[in-house]
């Protein structure tokens, strides 16, 4: 059955997934979509609190967190099947390889780990942003090109990674507050901007409120050509725009949330610009 993982933090106010019983505890849950979201199941003190969570194959969730490590956990049992340790500050984001195997995480240590899913061991370490990584997905930036890394970080830039050597092979900005999600689908990138904060990492400066779609296929040119896209969230409030905090590509839209003083979803489509014309014809 269809299933989402969902992760509440001790304390966290209104959004808190509780029990009948009142329990508020940081806890990871997995519930059953198909069922009008029933409870499949529930693991308590995970983590202090929980900043991102994945389901991988076999019946498998992981859950990163802000004591800055990542745990697994398996249906049907309460107790963890593995720690994954390495990171010296919170678990922002997790995603998996195509085969399962690998686990990506990326911290507020500014850097992305790859993990051996069945061993916990970290197989790769890397480290090129300057502020957190707050999002990260893997893809292809050619249609039969290697597996590429795509994360998006506090710094305002999104770096793209070659997954066979760990290098960078280009890095794109644009963006004027942090990159909080991006998605990726055939040579389409697409992000999502949130708060740009002070050197404190708590002041709030000013907000990028915009989604961007980029031109993978134009990484070789200037940023300013290889960002094909790009269109201001406005708050229903707010002079200043939503932060984007999490955002779905699909063929032909953009699927996303916005956080402020008003919780927004909304669809974005590409208005008409004819995506899939070949670079040189582009606008």
């Amino acid at each position: 059955a269809a299933a989402i993982a969902l992760g509440t933090t001790a304390n966290a106010g209104p959004t808190d997934y509780n029990d009948s019983d009142g329990n508020d505890q940081s806890e990871s849950g997995v519930f059953d979509l198909l069922h009008f979201a029933h409870k499949l199941q529930r693991w308590n003190g995970a983590h202090d609190f929980v900043q991102s969570i994945l389901v991988l194959h076999g019946r498998k969730v992981v859950s990163g967190g802000d004591n800055a490590c990542i745990k697994l956990h398996e249906l049907g049992s309460t107790s963890q099947l593995r720690r994954f340790d390495g990171h010296t500050g919170a678990v922002m984001c997790l995603a998996s390889t195509a085969s399962g195997r690998e686990l990506i995480s990326g911290s507020v240590d500014h850097s992305v780990r790859i993990w051996d899913v069945e061993t916990g061991a970290c197989s790769c370490y890397i480290r090129g942003h300057t502020r957190s990584v707050h999002c990260l997905k893997v893809g292809k930036a050619q249609p039969h090109g290697a597996s590429m890394l795509f994360t998006g970080s506090r710094d305002h830039t999104i770096k793209l990674w070659d997954m066979r050597t760990s290098h960078c092979q280009n890095t794109l900005r644009g963006h004027t507050g942090s990159v909080t999600c991006v998605d990726a689908q055939g040579w389409k990138l697409v992000s999502g901007g949130g708060y740009n904060r002070g050197a404190d990492d708590d002041e709030v400066l000013s907000v990028d409120s915009t989604i961007r779609c980029w031109d993978l296929r134009r990484l070789g040119s200037s940023q300013e050509s290889a960002c094909l896209w790009k269109r201001q969230a406005p708050s229903p409030t707010t002079q200043q725009g939503d932060p984007v905090l999490s955002l779905q590509l699909t063929e032909d839209k953009v699927l996303t949330s916005h956080g402020g003083t008003r919780w927004t979803a909304r669809i974005w489509d590409f208005n008409g610009v004819q995506l899939d014309r070949p670079p040189h014809a582009l606008p």
